[in-house]
């Protein structure tokens, strides 16, 4: 009897899962983002055209694994470097009218390229930017993947500096 590959991934899904988790869990040290990080090889592994058999399918999982580890270590290393980084330069205050100034510029420069930004991004670089929610929390209340998510928030960001690079 042969297996479907999607009856094949959800077998070794069931054999693998934990022993993934485990794996992924000592290199992050997240257990929720290492569920995540499951998650994604197991869908990962579903793409068609990819031919996997008994043999192959723990060394695939493994190896989409580590990618994805990698990944998640240089999204959460970039964004340490930049939290510590304003912790340490940022004013303490906005007493200062040149510094309520420079603010409204930055902020009129960011609105203009938001409103240049598909409405997806815009709302989800709000929500991650400006009220501090979670990727996780926007992809559940979007409907959206945390991967899409991640991707919405890099690209505006990414919009929003080179902006502010030409501005200043």
């Amino acid at each position: 009897m042969t297996l479907r590959q999607d009856e094949f991934i959800a077998l070794a899904y069931c054999r693998l899962s934990a022993p993934l988790k485990g794996y992924v869990v000592r290199r992050i040290g997240n257990p929720d983002d290492a569920e995540d990080i499951v998650q994604d090889v197991f869908e990962s592994l579903l793409k068609p055209g990819l031919l996997i058999s008994e043999q192959t399918v723990t060394k695939y999982a493994y190896t989409i694994a580590h990618n994805l580890v990698v990944d998640w270590m240089r999204r959460h290393a970039c964004s340490a470097k930049a939290q510590d980084f304003f912790a340490a330069y940022a004013p303490r205050s906005v007493e200062d009218a040149e510094c309520r100034a420079n603010v409204n510029d930055i902020a009129a420069v960011e609105m203009k390229v938001l409103q240049k930004t598909g409405e997806k991004g815009a709302r989800v670089y709000m929500m991650a930017v400006h009220e501090g929610i979670s990727a996780r929390d926007i992809a559940s209340s979007q409907g959206m993947s945390e991967r899409t998510v991640e991707n919405h928030i890099f690209r505006t960001r990414k919009k929003v500096r080179e902006a502010l690079k030409e501005a200043l």
